[in-house]
């Protein structure tokens, strides 16, 4: 059995879970700009500006679900590692902040439950994005 395909949007400041079956691409706008249907609009849609996909995982503690852009943080005493959940044609993986390298999720999960914490996401916490240089200013 595939994973569950599940998206949340980021869009106009807020995070929101989206039902796929809400979205649409408006083909009459040069870019197929997507939108989800929203009865709660002056026009019925609000424009999306990011789509993240659900990874199928789940932190090992919590329960929470892994989407695209989230942050993970991982310590087991021989590593450590921040990172920030990227797609690539070959599917999800892990781009490290710091250190700065790639990480992929099969040396941290077991049976669908991965073993870091999601501590924030790239648009409402981006300043976890940026690596420090250990000095204090």
């Amino acid at each position: 059995m595939g994973r569950e395909i599940k998206f949340r949007a980021w869009d106009n400041g807020k995070m929101q879970k989206v039902d796929f079956n809400n979205l649409y691409v408006n083909r009459h706008h040069p870019t197929g700009t997507l939108y989800l249907r929203d009865e709660n609009k002056p026009f019925g849609e609000t424009h999306i500006t990011q789509l993240m996909q659900y990874t199928g995982l789940k932190e090992a503690d919590s329960g929470r679900e892994i989407y695209e852009k989230d942050i993970l943080s991982y310590e087991d005493g021989e590593e450590s590692f921040t990172a920030v959940v990227e797609w690539s044609d070959w599917g999800f993986y892990l781009k490290g902040i710091a250190p700065n390298d790639v990480f992929d999720f099969a040396d941290i999960t077991d049976r669908g439950k991965v073993s870091a914490t999601i501590i924030g996401n790239a648009f409402t916490h981006p300043h976890l994005l940026e690596v420090s240089d250990g000095t204090d200013n």
